[in-house]
């Protein structure tokens, strides 16, 4: 439970204690989800290197398994087709952002960028159903 007053405070603050300089925020509006005041934020998060730095440490393993099994697997090649992947390591963001009796409650999907069309859709239908009880 925060000290803020209101929905609009608390989205003041959380905007203010961001952190990640991959994440940008394309866009802010406050509307109404099923009676409720919320802002909608859509935004996008550069996960390369974040990626790049998961990849490389379970590769070095897979690497040195497959030469035991006397198959040999150029690092330099794996790398270079590591670099066309994560070219596209992009996550799209959708965000409802609720306060409510003295909560900050956000509700948020994600999906690559490459799957955003169809993803989406998908994912604003579900969180469209999102109601307090």
């Amino acid at each position: 439970k925060a000290a803020y007053k209101n929905l609009d405070e608390a989205m003041e603050a959380s905007l203010q204690n961001r952190t990640n300089p991959n994440h940008k925020i394309n866009s802010k509006q406050k509307i109404k989800i099923n009676g409720e005041d919320a802002y909608v934020l859509e935004s996008n998060m550069d996960i390369r290197e974040t990626a790049k730095n998961i990849m490389e440490s379970q590769v070095r393993e897979e690497l040195a398994k497959a030469a035991k099994e006397g198959n040999v697997v150029s690092q330099k090649e794996f790398q270079q087709d590591m670099s066309k992947v994560l070219e596209k390591a992009n996550l799209r963001i959708l965000t409802y952002v609720f306060y409510r009796d003295g909560y900050f409650v956000t509700v948020a999907g994600k999906s690559l960028e490459s799957f955003w069309d169809k993803r989406g859709p998908q994912i604003k239908n579900s969180m469209d159903t999102f109601k307090f009880e």
